[in-house]
């Protein structure tokens, strides 16, 4: 729906009435913190949830699907749209860690 207005309360537009959009204090205090790239503090999260997903392999299932999930989510970033990629990389490595269990059982 390009051009449409949007509903969500706290974005950049403005309502078509044209008054002023309210903020809520989540995203003035979000406002006031500084941008992280800069002192390196952008790599923090998805390396943290990288430590997560490596702890969390037991068996060979669940690396395929941490491999497939991460391959894929990588690939469509670059191809199509990150915001699409953590969809494919989410559904695409567990359904191929099931695919591979249902192989062997």
């Amino acid at each position: 729906m390009r051009g449409s207005q949007s509903s969500f309360p706290g974005t950049s537009r403005q309502p078509p009435d044209g008054s002023p959009v309210q903020r809520s204090p989540t995203q003035h205090a979000g406002a006031a913190l500084p941008d992280p790239a800069p002192i390196g503090l952008d790599v923090v999260f998805p390396a943290a949830m990288a430590g997560l997903a490596i702890g969390l392999v037991k068996d060979r299932a669940a690396l395929v699907a941490l491999l497939v999930g991460c391959g894929s989510a990588v690939a469509a970033a670059l191809v199509i749209d990150p915001s699409a990629a953590i969809m494919i990389g989410g559904l695409l490595g567990p359904l191929a860690g099931l695919a591979l269990f249902r192989r062997r059982a």
